[in-house]
């Protein structure tokens, strides 16, 4: 699903509510938010680099074949980001087992340009300051219908990235890995070219 979002914050927000914000209550499939300052996205998409912001959960991986197509299908780099809230966190062994599971679902696929990163501070700006000084083309985040990213209120720091990237932002729910016809059909149907053309 393809979705674009206005971004309303504080009591618009309140009283008109958000669709964006409640597809990641209700709808199961993989979903492309396209948000108010992802101005580059009007018509295609070009990806050369993504990010898969995770929070190193089980839930997190059914976003992995989602982050390996791009890389697979048109030769983008990864940046895979985990944000720590402490220094005393073993993000840095959980990130390990990321990598080798990451590695299996590759699958013997030419060398991936994969880079791992690990930082500390607030979840939705260290994540946002990051796709935007790297230039990522897109962010995805690995979403679970009952549990927040990075834990805090039901889905906030999702929709804070969703509402701010300056770039579209595909958010997968843990409901998606029992369907992965999608991402092949599209890898397939777009084999060789750099871009995602939109309607």
């Amino acid at each position: 699903m393809i979705l674009g979002t206005r971004g309303r914050t504080g009591i618009s927000r309140f009283l008109l509510g958000s669709i964006g914000q409640e597809m990641f209550h209700f709808v199961s499939c993989p979903v492309l938010t396209i948000g108010p300052l992802s101005l580059g996205a009007a018509r295609q998409i070009e990806l050369k680099k993504v990010l898969f912001a995770t929070d190193l959960s089980p839930e997190s991986a059914a976003a992995i074949p989602y982050v390996l197509m791009p890389a697979t299908t048109w030769n983008a780099e990864i940046d895979v980001l985990h944000v720590c809230s402490s220094a005393n966190c073993q993000c840095q062994s959980r990130m390990r087992e990321l990598r080798c599971r990451m590695e299996d679902l590759a699958n013997g696929e030419a060398p991936l340009v994969v880079r791992y990163h690990v930082l500390q501070g607030p979840p939705s700006p260290t994540v946002l300051n990051f796709a935007m000084q790297e230039k990522e083309d897109l962010v995805v985040l690995g979403l679970e219908n009952h549990r927040s990213l990075y834990g805090g209120p039901s889905f906030s720091h999702a929709y804070e990235i969703v509402r701010q990237a300056r770039c579209p932002v595909l958010s997968v729910s843990s409901a998606s890995s029992a369907n992965g016809q999608m991402h092949g059909q599209l890898a397939m149907s777009q084999k060789g070219r750099s871009t995602v053309e939109l309607p």
